[in-house]
């Protein structure tokens, strides 16, 4: 087998018969030796078909990342003056970049296998020729174009290096586009082994170990800034591999100890090498964890490749001593394509080595230490290197100078907590927008590129001779506005310290918008609690929206006189009987409906690595317990009415039961662990499991019935248990602050904030005659494209597939989102409902989410299940562009924000859809954008990982939960998550195409907010 990818795959026989066709076709447009042929394809097998191809007709292949911006690709395709596209149906129906190119369908009737027909026209290749073009940052604001030869890929692949009998399969992380997929790919292809082509997008622990075992992988290349992140959250990852390269930055020892602690037998090769030197120049592999000192070396060069320590004059430094790298050797490139200037000055004759070799200059500076090795110790000239990615600092303020009204901008690094961070400095006529500056580098660069932070400067700091004085800079402050106008009166400190707190951030300026900050909807609740206990009025979600800067928020509060007060949560004096929470009585219903099942099973698990005190994890256990009344709340009954019965914290004494088990059994003890139903009325809602891989490895499961908590809990949940931990570890009980309330509190609270649903002028009935109104007529079921007929009765089977969004496309979501005053869920929602319809589920799409419920401070430390269901109901009719219907999205959201208190199974009951087991009320999709704080389980002594685990239950039709992410300077960092779906009427294969479909289309109304809800579906192209 020569390549796999996502189910596919080509045998060598496949690959060569459909590259010979591809070659055919590309000879017969003029392709010749060293003809430049861009590739846009999507991460497939098809991508090999075109290198190859065009390889076979003598040309040379520019490959075009798919995340790239189409300016950027349309400047690389000028550049190297190539005249022939190849791409596929996917890229194809995402938008091909413009410019005067043939466009060639890899995957159309013209290169398929058929088995017959000549071989490509013989083409003239000698081993000097150009095989490749690859790009990088350019310091003139021009990307250079790398060429790259035949011989310089043969004579790495050629290297004893991979002589080491570990690349049997190897598995391409790699964009194709940049330089690190050669290992991935050249490396397996032409020493006859297997390159399997990773899915783009998710490359969080889980999903690798999946790919690793079920492709059965030998090897791997990854950033160090992935290996990094993989080893901090489960070094265990790579057990089974017989090696793992890591390169593109500086390499932790830390990462490296951890992950051959945890996977005997693995390798770790620490590699490096510019582009310029075909991937590699020098690398050095540990196989023991003792070996790796405080620092990892780059290594020494590869067979056939020479490295010197150099100072100005090229003379050779001592060892210890730092100078500039400069590599020689096979693996040296041509130069750059159509820069003669910048070749000359890169790579400069060497004058230790043979007569007219050459060498690159390489501009890192490293020293040799006493073994031999070379050190990296940093740059010598301005060229930085973001989250492994070369990045010359001139190309951003190239694209930022075609800024309108920007007279000057100067582009650094500056370091900062997880790394280097881009900061772009402007001069500019008038007040600029760090925001619109942002969109624009985002449209033309890729989102690596884009600075982290904008600073405006009156002029800037010159030295002596009239250059930039970069020192003299002043240091950025992360925040989403350069512009900052501090506050000036009382009201509009206290107004800036709320949203400060609220938001978790440093400094609020009275012109900054709260959403901007990335304030969201569960934010915007909690802000109103705030705003209500300083100011003594209420403030609705719609009108924070519509004033959501200090500035303008004050002018709305001194406008108008305070009215009547919501309540605010508070301890009571309890009656005999505590009723349910609204919440809870959901529960109680669908337990009383259904019986005991696992289906509101909340499990936690925990891999705990070193020395465990167990008798101190019990008694943490029972610590937080008896914290928390909601952990040992069960339901009793009276005259058929259930009531809360809070257990004695004394008398009750949960066990730590621990199971021995090997790490083969482990997945499925835990699974069943999680899966063991609760009895509402007699079993406490958290049950605690250990199971011991061995005397220094454990994990901890969790388990929590939904009755007691929801996803906001784990942060109170985890800051508890390793209190308590900590505490009795050191034989202390553990020494916190009271809860200002408990979770009966809370409920005693709703009720006399709802009041009686049947008495006029209630919150409650107001709230339910709104929702009677919202959703009259709302369609019983929508038309999905299922796989099976619905049953009867639904068996709420499920599974997942995971999705993800890049941080490219993050941005342009929140971008969009900010341009027309509304959120990112919110652009998440209008995208999903357009798709729901061009997939003929109508005009009228009801979609459900949740609703955080926790609007007040004083429910932050408390476990407990808050949320509440609400059904977004979302109007296609009239053919909308997507800027259109975001408009009735955000109409919508903020009226039912404003409407959030009434639970949800009243507001079925007032509504009084048509009942059916086989499908839930009121809507069978939910979409839910997961906005929980930060959550870590820290144990002294112990190294905590959270193990995230498969679902195998579908409570909905459809379920789609995404996480955003950011870096320590809020920079989006992806949007990650899983579409849970109902295997009773659904096929993976079914449920994968809808996850693309939904990306596709969210990539297609960002770029295109005019685009119309019944234009042509982006995955519908048909292949020519």
């Amino acid at each position: 087998m020569a390549v796999r990818s996502a189910g596919r795959e080509l045998t060598y026989r496949a690959l060569d018969r459909r590259s010979d066709a591809l070659a055919r076709v590309l000879t017969g447009l003029g392709v010749g030796p060293e003809t430049p042929v861009a590739v846009l394809t999507d991460r497939s097998v098809d991508v090999t078909v075109a290198f190859l191809g065009v390889l076979k007709a003598g040309g040379c292949y520019v490959p075009l990342h798919t995340g790239f911006p189409a300016e950027r690709m349309e400047r690389i395709i000028r550049l190297t003056g190539a005249r022939v596209l190849l791409t596929d149906a996917v890229m194809a129906a995402r938008g091909l970049p413009g410019g005067d190119v043939t466009v060639v369908r890899v995957d159309g009737p013209a290169t398929a296998e058929t088995g017959t027909g000549p071989g490509p026209a013989e083409a003239v290749c000698t081993p000097d020729q150009l095989a490749y073009v690859m790009f990088t940052s350019g310091s003139t604001g021009t990307p250079k174009g790398v060429a790259v030869s035949h011989r310089n890929v043969l004579d790495l692949v050629d290297d004893t290096l991979f002589d080491t009998g570990h690349h049997d399969r190897v598995l391409m992380i790699a964009p194709y586009a940049f330089d690190a997929s050669l290992h991935g790919l050249w490396m397996p292809l032409l020493r006859g082994t297997t390159s399997v082509l990773s899915a783009a997008g998710d490359v969080s622990a889980p999903r690798l170990r999946e790919m690793f075992d079920t492709e059965k992988i030998t090897s791997v290349e990854m950033t160090a800034g992935l290996l990094r992140t993989i080893a901090e959250a489960a070094p265990e990852t790579f057990r089974g591999l017989r090696e793992v390269s890591t390169g593109g930055d500086i390499v932790s020892p830390v990462a490296v100890r951890r992950i051959l602690r945890s996977c005997p037998g693995t390798v770790v090769r620490a590699t490096y090498g510019p582009t310029e030197t075909t991937l590699y120049a020098t690398q050095h592999a540990y196989t023991d964890a003792a070996q790796v000192a405080d620092r990892v070396p780059i290594g020494r060069p590869l067979d056939g490749m020479r490295t010197y320590v150099l100072d100005e004059q090229l003379t050779p430094v001592p060892a210890g001593t730092p100078g500039e790298l400069y590599i020689a050797g096979a693996g040296l490139a041509r130069g750059y394509l159509r820069h003669a200037a910048r070749t000359a000055e890169r790579f400069v004759p060497d004058p230790h080595g043979p007569a007219g070799s050459r060498m690159y200059r390489s501009g890192d500076i490293v020293c040799r230490n006493r073994d031999g090795m070379l050190d990296f110790l940093g740059r010598a000239d301005d060229q930085v290197k973001i989250r492994g990615f070369r990045v010359e600092p001139g190309e951003i303020e190239t694209v930022l100078s075609g800024f309108p009204g920007l007279t000057q901008a100067v582009v650094t690094a500056r370091e900062a907590e997880g790394g280097k961070r881009l900061v772009a400095y402007y001069v500019g006529d008038g007040d600029l927008d760090a925001g619109a500056l942002r969109d624009h580098t985002a449209a033309a660069l890729p989102d690596y590129m884009v600075p982290a932070a904008f600073v405006a400067l009156d002029a800037f700091p010159l030295t002596p001779n009239g250059k930039v004085d970069h020192r003299a800079l002043p240091a950025p402050k992360f925040t989403a506005t350069a512009a900052y106008r501090a506050p000036r009166t009382a009201d509009e400190e206290t107004l800036c310290a709320l949203f400060a707190k609220v938001l978790g951030t440093e400094r609020v300026g009275v012109d900054d918008s709260f959403f901007d900050l990335g304030g969201h909807s569960l934010h915007a609740t909690r802000l109103i609690g705030e705003l209500r206990t300083a100011f003594g009025t209420d403030v609705s979600i719609r009108q924070l929206f519509d004033a959501p800067t200090a500035a303008a928020l004050l002018r709305l509060l001194h406008a108008r006189a305070p009215r009547e007060r919501r309540p605010v949560p508070a301890r009571s004096r309890r009656p005999a009987r505590i009723p349910l929470s609204t919440a809870q009585h959901r529960m109680w219903f669908l337990q009383q409906w259904g019986g005991p099942s696992p289906l509101y099973n909340l499990p936690v698990v925990l891999r705990l690595r070193g020395d465990l005190d167990r008798d101190a994890l019990e008694q943490a256990v029972r610590d937080v317990t008896a914290r928390h009344e909601s952990l040992r709340t069960v339901v009793g009954q009276e005259d058929g009415v259930p009531h809360q019965v809070v257990l004695d914290a004394a008398g009750l004494h949960p066990d730590l039961p621990v199971t021995a088990v090997d790490e083969a059994d482990l997945d499925t003890a835990v699974r069943q662990a999680g899966r063991r139903p609760f009895d509402l009325t007699a079993d406490p809602p958290l049950r605690a499991e250990l199971f011991a891989l061995d005397e220094h490895e454990h994990v901890l499961v969790l388990t929590l019935h939904h009755i007691a908590s929801d996803g906001w809990s784990k942060a109170p949940l985890s800051r508890d248990l390793a209190t308590a931990y900590a505490a009795r570890r050191s034989g202390k009980a553990p020494a916190w602050a009271e809860l200002p309330l408990q979770y009966a509190d809370y409920t005693l609270w709703q009720h006399t904030l709802l009041g009686d649903p049947g008495r006029p002028g209630s919150l409650a009935a107001r709230q339910l005659a709104y929702w009677k109104d919202a959703l009259a007529g709302v369609p019983d079921e929508l038309a999905l494209p299922f796989d099976r007929p619905r049953p009867a009765d639904s068996g709420h089977d499920g599974a997942a597939l995971p999705l993800h969004l890049d941080a490219g496309l993050q941005t342009a979501i929140g971008a969009l989102a900010r341009r027309h005053d509304a959120t990112p869920f919110m652009v998440l929602q209008a995208a999903l409902a357009m798709l729901l319809h061009r997939l003929g589920a109508g005009e009228d799409i009801p979609l459900g989410s949740v609703v955080a419920g926790r609007g007040d401070a004083a429910l932050d430390d408390l476990v407990g299940f808050f949320v509440n269901t609400v059904v977004l109901r979302t109007d296609l009719s009239g053919n909308p562009s997507f800027t259109e219907l975001l408009a009735r999205v955000r109409e919508t959201a903020l009226a039912v924000y404003s409407h959030q208190d009434v639970p949800f199974e009243q507001v079925v009951s007032a509504v009084n859809p048509a009942r059916s087991l086989s499908r839930h009320p009121l809507f069978q999709v939910m979409l839910v954008l997961q906005n929980v704080t930060g959550y870590a389980f820290e144990m002294p002594g112990l190294d905590v990982t959270v193990v995230e685990e498969a679902t195998s239950t579908a409570k909905f039709d459809l379920l789609i939960s995404v996480t955003e992410h950011y870096d320590d300077d809020r920079r989006p960092a992806g949007i990650t998550g899983y579409i849970e779906y109902d295997t009773a009427l659904f096929d993976a294969s079914t449920v994968e195409r809808i996850g693309e479909r939904f990306t596709a289309l969210l990539a297609t109304v960002v770029a295109d907010p005019g685009h119309r809800a019944a234009a042509p579906d982006e995955n519908n192209a048909v292949p020519a």
